[in-house]
């Protein structure tokens, strides 16, 4: 499975799309904690008043991390593993409730092998699920461990395809735009490109899909895509996952003639998360000035869908601090919000195009009724804010 990446120069749009990886279960070892891939299946090894208390705590509609409505802790004591927590989306622990008086229940009837991930943490956007840095391999029989084989630092996490804004900074500003000829440039040449990635993050073999025509053109392409210090290493279960990438680069003269020398590049962390702020903000402010003049009084809430993961969680302090209320995803249904019958919603879209980010913020009144929740856009115009790359001055700058 291959997933196509178009990081555009100049007219061409790169649309992002997040989605959630699911929640791993945990399990202690050694006094260590770790992340489990597959889920054990605890449900079959339940009777049925077991089952149906567990039902009772799963809600009606969980956690987009928590497709099951519940999550398991785990445990190995002398070789054998142990179920030790059932805990519902709000992370209370209900074992007793489901178990009875049980604590900790034995898993002797468990034979499988499992993947335990430790150290830090990545989601992978090709794959949609979280990737740790090291994994341990587990193989048990009857509950009891019979070998363990550990994966040490096989995986490798790269700013440069998880930030997109990053990534295409590091593209324009790296092309040797002076080198290449002006009057072929008029033209916009395009480079269609095919890379694969190996398991030390490098570019293991790029081919040409479509030539531009031009061997220079081609060769410059070529040449900036190896530049690229490193991409990200996925070690899950026990395996490489390869990566491949599709490549589109237009060459666009009237972008360079208006953004001058590319010769000086400056790496920005969360760069795509202070713009977003930015525009938010101001979206708000003017949310505030139409609230005091029809004398609106109603929760505020911030849709991530759009942003790019992990903003909600990193940056919530600062979402709070501008007065919005809740973060959750909203896709036009309940979801986790747990809401008057009328709430406002910030959503936000963007959209990168080369130095060009494209940022779009409006505003949705959400009305309950009959248990269904109906969108009104209630802003005549959806908010655009459009900002702006140097590689001279290393900024982005907010266009007029």
């Amino acid at each position: 499975m291959k997933r196509i990446l178009f990081i555009i120069l100049a007219i061409t749009t790169f649309v992002t799309a997040q989605a959630t990886p699911q929640a791993r279960d945990v399990l202690f070892w050694h006094g260590n904690k770790y992340f489990i891939l597959p889920f054990i299946d605890v449900e079959s090894r339940m009777n049925a008043d077991e089952l149906k208390n567990l039902n009772r705590i799963k809600t009606s509609d969980p956690p987009t991390a928590i497709g099951r409505g519940y999550s398991l802790e785990f445990e190995i004591t002398n070789d054998t593993l142990y179920l030790t927590a059932i805990k519902d989306a709000k992370n209370y622990n209900l074992m007793e409730s489901v178990l009875g008086n049980l604590y900790k229940r034995p898993l002797l009837d468990f034979s499988d092998t499992l993947y335990l991930g430790y150290g830090n943490s990545f989601n992978d956007n090709v794959w949609w699920t979280l990737v740790y840095e090291s994994e341990i391999t587990v193989a048990f029989q009857n509950g009891v461990v019979q070998w363990m084989k550990d994966n040490k630092n096989k995986s490798k996490y790269s700013r440069y395809d998880h930030n997109d804004l990053l990534f295409s900074e590091y593209i324009y500003c790296n092309t040797r735009w002076n080198e290449l000829n002006e009057q072929t440039m008029q033209t916009k040449p395009i480079v269609q490109l095919r890379y694969d990635i190996d398991t030390l993050g490098r570019i293991a073999e790029i081919r040409i899909l479509k030539s531009s025509g031009y061997l220079e053109f081609d060769e410059e392409a070529i040449r900036v895509m190896k530049s690229i210090p490193g991409f990200s290493v996925s070690f899950v279960k026990g395996e490489y996952i390869p990566h491949s990438y599709d490549y589109s680069f237009i060459f666009d003269l009237e972008r360079v003639k208006s953004m001058g020398s590319f010769s000086n590049y400056k790496q920005y962390d969360n760069q795509l998360l202070r713009l977003l702020e930015e525009s938010i903000v101001e979206t708000k402010i003017k949310y505030i000035s139409f609230s005091k003049n029809t004398s609106r009084n109603i929760p505020l809430y911030l849709c991530s869908d759009g942003l790019p993961s992990p903003i909600l969680e990193q940056n919530k302090p600062f979402y709070e601090s501008i007065g919005i209320d809740n973060i959750s995803l909203c896709n036009q249904k309940k979801s986790q919000l747990e809401v008057e019958e009328v709430m406002d919603i910030i959503e936000t879209r963007y959209y990168l195009k080369g130095n060009i980010v494209e940022i779009y913020v409006h505003i949705i009144t959400v009305t309950e009724k009959n248990d269904e929740m109906l969108l009104a856009y209630w802003f005549d115009d959806v908010d655009k804010y459009v900002y702006e790359y140097s590689c001279e001055t290393n900024e982005w700058r907010l266009k007029e």
